[in-house]
């Protein structure tokens, strides 16, 4: 890819500056860029696990519920 700046006359001797300005400018947001991915699948990963846990949590705790229930119930054709 190219890009073709247009300088005045005037700023013709700070080409060089003009042209590693850009660059850096394109290099710093590419950066940027790469950082917040990271941070974006870090917020991920780290939600992805709560979720994980949530499920666990509802997967056991549905297990225990359905254990004390059928203990309710034998209780109860016990009494009666």
């Amino acid at each position: 890819m190219r890009l073709l700046v247009h300088l005045p006359e005037s700023l013709r001797v700070h080409t060089i500056e003009a042209t590693n300005a850009v660059h850096e400018h394109f290099r710093r947001t590419h950066a940027q860029g790469e950082r917040n991915f990271r941070r974006r699948l870090r917020i991920g990963g780290f939600t992805f696990a709560v979720a994980l846990a949530v499920l666990a949590g509802n997967v056991v705790l549905r297990s225990l519920l359905r254990d004390f229930e059928r203990m309710l119930v034998e209780g109860l054709e016990e009494v009666c």
